[in-house]
């Protein structure tokens, strides 16, 4: 991005110029009285900035070279990731420093060039041809390549001096009746010095003080609140990211008045409320005139903006000896570990993996200008579809930059305010509104039993098609409302009512990863009623981390990933088995093919997507049965990409099937020979029909993170993550008619799943007590969550493609 700047000609006002067309990114801001007669930006990140003083000149063909540098840190320099990056090419991924920063009074010579994270000081000159890269100190010339402080135009006091007296900063009037002085330093002096006043403390500085001599290190920033391209939030989002509690540091963020800016501030407590106890500490201030003089004796780090008034700290901190650093620099140059960089973390798909970071990064940027405009719909819509995008990447399993944005559209939204709960009255929210898949009829079923007064919420389009949950409620004298819950105002507005007008005292909440309207009315029901999250995703991203007060889990796996990647306390960590719902009623409707004699069927389905990776692993494992057992046939219900299903097909034809979903799926199962489940990502509740229709449930499970659906199920020897011992065992178990008994037979020799009676009595103790009657099993399982990331990215990069 490069960005010009010439024949400004001297105005009294500030000018800005940007990197963008649309005016979002500035890249330099020329104070007032200052001029330019010819300048480049060369901007190698939208952080890039140029921020020049007053009464500042600039010459022809100067050019600032900010935000970018060859990353050295691997085996080449040459920037793949970078131009990977459709959005733009030129976008820096490496920690650069971004910023340069010219005082008041300075003079930059023609065809000078200046590198990111260079300060030049008031009244300092830079040398034509000067290839600047380190600070140019107040008053002195710089020249050479690399360019050196080759002298000081005054000696020390006299600098000092006109440092105290700051003529940039008078109003033009007195500035130009000042001039007749200005050809001699001592002249100007004499006429104009006064004594600095003390520094008047303030409740700020006693603060800063106290903290201080605590030996604690505070980083003190002027948030720029009302400035279109804000370097606050990010910096708070950088320092909560980087420190905690234990750390001894502090931000102290100085603001303008609250009142004209509810949008930011709604976000920055967003911000502060999402890290929680763990939190570094945050001092906040409303300040109407910036930077208080004596706070910056006891400052560690100054922070600059892209805003000029940045510039007025600059001075203070300059003077008392302070680091310097801008807000926009990346967190490794902020927040230095040990001064080095690390290498870059290796793997099939980092380089990958970090495009796609920045991508998202840009697209939470979007979500931020949605909010601090106070557009609060577009920002609910935005994150709802950000979301989406993070349940299929799975990488990460909580944004906490996402969630603090839904605190913020909760102080943001209209507020509703929520009823404390009723004792007896239970809500079922339902965002899927489907009767024969997960686990709603499950719940539902047993809080029918269990409530005074239940209410089911489903989405307007489930209406018509959930006859079986309607009667249920209806039979246990609930109410079934159907409302739409898109991501809109509107539509949060009327559930937050519905809620309120019922006033449950527990809660449940059963829906998709991106539901923003149901996840923000669960977070406005925070203290009067006890909510509930069923974890049906429990492998994956979703939103809402503020959402529930207890996480109902159905494995240990989950559970382990809600402690240790979502940050979940133990405590609100509870294991709540399912079972599967059958309608033994159903009748049977047959093969998709005509049965012979002798024909051994083998059975799998689910979504597709889950029998996919790049070696093929699935497919050849079925491959090589149909290949050694010539009378295997092999049927598969479910939707998705059905290309390695038709590859079998013609390699074996009539020995394959493919059907969608059907209703009589437990009849099915007693039908068939043998169930064989997806690979590498297994289906619960495929897992336990089949184990409740007698067919051991085997799976090839090389990740190890398919497990915890059956009760003892590590005695039953059908859970395997060598493809070796599982083909063996599948051989043994189609060609050995006495094995096949055998293994049968122990799959039935006692329960491997709870009923409806445990289900409901379990429910019961968790509403009634905080507890659960089944205890969880938490292990070290990053090996594993790691395996699932791999095998997550192949795919959506796969997709992507």
């Amino acid at each position: 991005m490069v960005t010009v700047m010439e024949h400004t000609g001297v105005s009294a006002g500030i000018r800005e110029f940007w990197l963008d067309a649309k005016r979002k990114w500035k890249g330099i801001t020329l104070g007032a009285g200052s001029y330019c007669r010819q300048a480049w930006l060369d901007a190698g990140s939208r952080n890039a900035d140029v921020l020049i003083g007053r009464y500042a000149v600039i010459g022809a063909n100067v050019r600032f070279i900010v935000g970018r540098a060859p990353d050295c840190r691997g085996v080449t320099a040459f920037p793949f990731e970078a131009l990977a990056l459709k959005h733009d090419a030129h976008e820096s991924l490496v920690p650069c420093r971004n910023q340069v920063c010219i005082g008041n009074d300075a003079q930059i010579g023609d065809d000078a060039v200046l590198f990111g994270g260079v300060r030049i000081g008031d009244g300092a000159v830079v040398a034509p041809g000067a290839v600047v890269m380190e600070n140019v100190p107040p008053y002195h010339v710089a020249a050479g390549n690399p360019a050196t402080a080759v002298e000081a135009r005054f000696d020390a006091k006299t600098i000092q001096k006109l440092l105290d007296i700051c003529w940039w900063d008078w109003p033009q009037e007195e500035v130009g009746q000042a001039r007749g002085f200005m050809g001699d330093a001592d002249a100007f002096i004499a006429h104009f010095w006064r004594e600095p006043p003390a520094a008047e403390e303030t409740p700020w500085s006693h603060k800063a003080r106290a903290l201080y001599e605590q030996g604690i290190h505070i980083y003190y920033m002027r948030a720029d609140f009302g400035s279109g391209d804000t370097a606050w939030e990010p910096l708070v989002f950088a320092f909560l990211t980087r420190f905690s509690v234990r750390d001894k540091v502090a931000l102290f963020l100085e603001m303008p008045p609250s009142s004209v800016h509810a949008a930011a501030c709604a976000t920055l407590f967003g911000l502060l409320g999402q890290r929680g106890s763990d939190a570094p500490q945050v001092a906040v201030q409303e300040i109407e005139e910036p930077f208080p003089q004596a706070v910056f004796p006891y400052i560690g780090t100054f922070l600059m903006t892209k805003e000029e008034e940045s510039l007025l700290g600059l001075q203070q901190a300059e003077r008392c000896g302070v680091r310097v650093a801008y807000a926009l620099d990346s967190a490794e140059l902020l927040f230095p570990a040990d001064g080095r960089h690390e290498p870059v973390k290796g793997g099939a798909h980092a380089a990958k993996r970090r495009i796609w970071d920045q991508r998202f990064a840009w697209e939470r940027e979007r979500i931020l200008d949605y909010l601090l405009a106070q557009k609060t719909e577009a920002a609910m819509q935005l994150t709802a579809s950000v979301a989406e995008a993070l349940y299929a990447y799975n990488q990460l399993y909580v944004d906490d930059r996402i969630e603090s944005y839904l605190r913020a559209l909760q102080l943001l939204l209209p507020q509703v305010g929520q009823r404390a709960g009723e004792a007896g009255r239970v809500l079922f929210y339902d965002r899927f509104g489907y009767e024969s898949r997960g686990l709603a009829q499950i719940y539902v079923r047993a809080l029918a039993d269990l409530a005074d007064a239940l209410c089911y919420i489903a989405p307007a389009e489930a209406e018509g098609r959930i006859q079986k949950l309607e009667e249920i409620v209806h039979a246990a004298g609930g109410q079934v409302l159907y409302l739409d819950l898109a991501p809109t105002v509107a539509n949060y507005t009327a559930l937050c009512r519905a809620v309120q007008a019922f006033a449950p005292a527990h809660s449940f909440l059963y829906t998709e990863p991106q539901d923003v309207t149901g996840v923000l009315t669960f977070m406005q029901m925070e203290g009067k009623s006890r909510r509930y999250q069923i974890n049906l995703t429990d492998h994956a991203f979703w939103l809402g981390a503020n959402a529930f007060d207890y996480s109902l889990e159905y494995r240990d796996y989950g559970a382990v990933i809600s402690r240790d990647r979502r940050r979940v306390e133990e405590t609100r960590i509870l294991y709540q088995p399912y079972y599967p719902v059958v309608d033994y009623d159903v009748p049977f409707a047959g093969y998709p093919f005509a049965r012979a004699a002798g024909d051994f069927i083998i059975f799998s389905g689910g979504f597709l997507y889950k029998t996919m990776d790049a070696a093929g692993t699935y497919y050849r494992l079925v491959g090589t049965l149909l290949a050694r057992f010539p009378q295997v046939k092999f049927w598969y219900a479910g939707f998705g990409d059905d290309s390695g299903l038709r590859t079998l097909m013609e390699r074996y034809p009539g020995r394959v099937f493919h059907t969608t979903e059907r209703k009589d799926l437990y009849q099915i199962l007693k039908n068939i020979d043998m169930y064989l489940s997806t690979c590498p990502q297994g289906g619960g509740l495929m897992t336990q029909y089949a184990a409740l229709a007698g067919k051991p449930p085997y799976i090839l499970d090389y990740n190890g993170f398919h497990h915890g659906f059956l009760l003892h199920e590590e005695e039953l020897g059908i859970h395997f993550c060598d493809y070796d011992a599982c083909l063996a065992e599948l051989s043994r178990y189609i060609g050995d008619a006495a094995y096949r008994r055998q293994k049968d037979a122990l799959l039935m020799s006692r329960a491997r799943l709870i009923d409806a009676d445990a289900f409901r009595a379990n429910l019961q103790e968790i509403m009634a007590h905080g507890k659960s009657r089944y205890p969880l099993h938490f292990y070290d399982a990053d090996e594993t969550i790691a395996r699932q990331e791999e095998i997550y990215f192949e795919r959506f990069i796969q997709d992507d493609a």
